[in-house]
């Protein structure tokens, strides 16, 4: 089940969603905002618009971002960044959940297999469509490979995918020390865009670091236009 933006896998992995934005065909901002289960009065007007859009909200708190008055046929366009998510998810199904006769709350969707999450989208899915998702998939402590062994397995060929092509990035800093390790799979262009990298130093170039153990992310970018 998802909670929030992640769930933890049996195996050790923790898949997150890190991104989402998604365009629809609703007349108004209010109405928008509804849906998720927000008011105008949780948002701020932006000074200017952004792509194409020439207005712009963002929620007084969280990294949500409602885009309109762009072109005709443009509709309402909203970004929400993975940490806001969480959020987003407790207001729509606190938005779409009534009392039962029982007295216990019940999330109103005819799909109870579902996760909130999921009935969210789809919700999108039928006043427009979905423009990206992040999906992060977490391998703490580097449990099954770390960066050194994927380069190796990619370098050798040693690997079975559908996607043809790979690039690797190392970054370092002056004085000879790694502040970060990227394997891309396909390019920013495809619909799809797996991205493997060690976390823990893209956390180190902002943070000391703690103790913490080493993060191997695996984050896939769906582009849908």
């Amino acid at each position: 089940m998802l909670k929030g933006n992640y769930f933890q896998q049996g195996n050790g992995l923790m898949i997150r969603i890190d991104w989402l934005s998604f365009t629809v065909d609703i007349p108004s901002v209010p109405s928008v905002l509804s849906l998720l289960g927000y008011s105008m009065k949780d948002f701020r007007l932006l000074p200017k618009g952004a792509n194409g859009y020439r207005s712009q909200l963002k929620h007084s708190l969280y990294s949500i971002f409602i885009l309109y008055d762009g072109n005709e046929n443009m509709g309402i366009h909203v970004d929400i960044s993975g940490s806001t998510i969480s959020d987003v998810v407790s207001h729509y199904q606190k938005t779409h959940t009534s009392i039962t006769p029982f007295g216990t709350n019940a999330f109103l969707t005819s799909s109870f297999h579902l996760s909130v999450f999921a009935n969210l989208l789809g919700k999108i899915v039928s006043y427009g469509h979905v423009t990206r998702i992040d999906l992060a998939i977490d391998d703490f402590g580097c449990k099954y490979f770390n960066m050194p062994e994927l380069s190796s397995i990619f370098s050798s060929g040693s690997y079975s995918s559908k996607f043809r092509k790979w690039k690797e990035l190392v970054k370092y800093q002056s004085g000879g020390e790694q502040i970060g390790h990227t394997i891309y799979l396909e390019s920013r262009t495809s619909s799809i865009f797996p991205r493997i990298y060690d976390k823990q130093m893209e956390q180190n170039e902002q943070l000391l670091y703690n103790g913490t153990p080493p993060i191997m992310s695996l984050r896939s970018v769906g582009n849908w236009n």
